[in-house]
């Protein structure tokens, strides 16, 4: 019995220390993106998102799949403590050769080509970046039950990394310090959590076929997150090889936005995830899909229609006037969030779960591909135009998404459409009563529509809500 209660309190602890986590780790970067985005004004704000870029893209070549396959390999021996030894090393020595070779190619790609010689100085102090980034052992504080502490490091590293930002980054001059400074904030907890975890297992001479056989045994999971990383950052690429950094900047904002909105609607998506994983059946599956999609377009579809009325003045509230023109950029981005959710929930997710890893990897490839091609056929055709571009890009994430859905239909259900149309209706209500009353001021157009919507979505989906409430 005592077991049993100081297990309860074991995983309570963890559960508050997660929501504490992910509370920060939602709010930090929020704030940050408020508060330099106006210091570093728009064109050092472009360069800087540009600079990480670079670095998100080149991180899944360091990580590939060792946190997800290392995971499971420690769980299946758990044990065994000297099998958890030569793992624990060996993972380790192949992520420090792969964060060694990324880094030297990062030096000679900034010193190679002119388009980057402005963030030489940013690559060679990546190589701090890329050693933190090889001494993430989240995996093994997973297996070990321990993400409570991991969670409780990962809060302190944020709030530390804050404090570091808001008191060194002044002004534009500060651009390359300001990248360098976020992306090693997000990295901060894993040196701590590395010297914590000497205590978990230890360090013993790594095994040249072992890490060969891992590195292979890894690869679709790696493959898979460097797909998806490089499709999530296709556009980046874009505004950079096409425009320049004040183009960046506002896309750059426009995107930090729709990010944030992102966030939420993936914590909301994960309250239904435990389900997806846990259906075996094809029409529980598909149920708890439906659920989580409707409860997705509750909070996005009145943002999605609402920003409309009001992108301009929002951007220029929250990060002052330089940034309204991109007001309808944002505008027009935040209808490809949906899809996005979509490609991850579908993609990464289910048919991650399903074994369809190969599915998966194909459609965020022909994301790569169709983000490409629409936004030089945007560029040719419509003119070289930011919100062209932005067009295009939403269009691709969608045909995306619908790619997904393709390749995971055996393993769905028929969906519940109609359930879907309930908030896209009470949307519709909402954007007719803003068209025709039209209130002057970004709080009275704020309040008008959350109360055309709210009271209309009661309506249409009250029976949805019962059923929701009874599960």
């Amino acid at each position: 019995m005592r077991k049993v209660e100081m297990e309860k309190q074991r995983v309570s602890k963890a559960l508050i220390l997660n929501l504490v986590s992910e509370g920060v780790n939602k709010l930090v970067p929020l704030v940050i993106f408020v508060v330099v985005a106006k210091r570093l004004g728009v064109e050092s704000f472009g360069f800087s998102q540009y600079g990480i870029t670079l670095f998100e893209l080149s991180f899944p070549l360091i990580i590939l799949g060792y946190n997800h396959y290392g995971a499971v390999l420690m769980g299946r021996h758990a044990d065994n403590p000297s099998y958890q030894n030569q793992l624990f090393s060996d993972f380790l020595a192949l992520k420090l050769a792969q964060a060694l070779g990324v880094w030297i190619l990062a030096l000679g790609v900034t010193h190679s080509f002119r388009a980057f010689y402005p963030y030489q100085s940013l690559a060679l102090a990546g190589g701090v970046i890329f050693l933190l980034a090889a001494i993430d052992v989240r995996w093994l504080y997973l297996s070990k039950q321990k993400l409570g502490e991991w969670a409780l490091f990962s809060t302190f590293g944020k709030i530390i990394g804050l404090m570091l930002i808001l008191y060194w980054v002044q002004g534009p001059d500060d651009a390359v310090l300001f990248a360098f400074l976020y992306l090693i904030m997000g990295f901060m907890v894993n040196g701590w959590g590395f010297l914590k975890s000497l205590a978990l297992v230890k360090l013993v001479k790594p095994k040249w076929t072992r890490m060969v056989q891992l590195f292979w045994s890894s690869r679709s999971f790696g493959i898979l997150l460097v797909t998806l990383i490089v499709m999530e950052r296709v556009d980046m690429n874009l505004i950079q090889l096409w425009f320049g950094d004040r183009e960046l900047g506002l896309y750059g904002a426009s995107n930090r936005v729709c990010h944030s909105l992102l966030q939420l609607l993936f914590a909301i998506s994960s309250v239904f995830y435990g389900e997806i994983i846990a259906n075996h059946t094809k029409d529980g599956l598909t149920r708890s899909l439906g659920w989580s999609l409707w409860a997705i377009l509750c909070i996005l579809v009145p943002v999605a229609l609402g920003v409309f009325f009001v992108s301009s003045e929002l951007m220029g509230v929250l990060l002052g006037a330089e940034y309204k023109p991109a007001g309808p950029l944002l505008a027009v981005m935040v209808q490809g969030v949906l899809a996005q959710v979509v490609c991850t929930t579908v993609g990464a997710e289910l048919l991650a779960v399903k074994n369809q890893l190969k599915k998966a990897i194909l459609g965020f490839l022909g994301g790569i591909f169709l983000m490409g091609g629409l936004g030089q056929l945007a560029m040719t055709v419509a003119g070289p135009e930011l919100i062209h571009l932005a067009v295009a890009m939403v269009v691709a994430k969608y045909g995306v998404a619908g790619l997904m859905i393709f390749f995971a239909r055996n393993e769905l259900g028929s969906l519940p459409w109609r359930r879907w149309f309930e908030p896209i209706l009470a949307g519709g209500v909402m954007a007719l009563g803003l068209f025709f009353w039209q209130p002057e001021g970004l709080l009275a157009t704020l309040g008008l529509g959350a109360g055309l919507y709210g009271v209309a979505l009661g309506v249409l989906g009250r029976k949805t809500f019962l059923r929701l409430l009874a599960r």
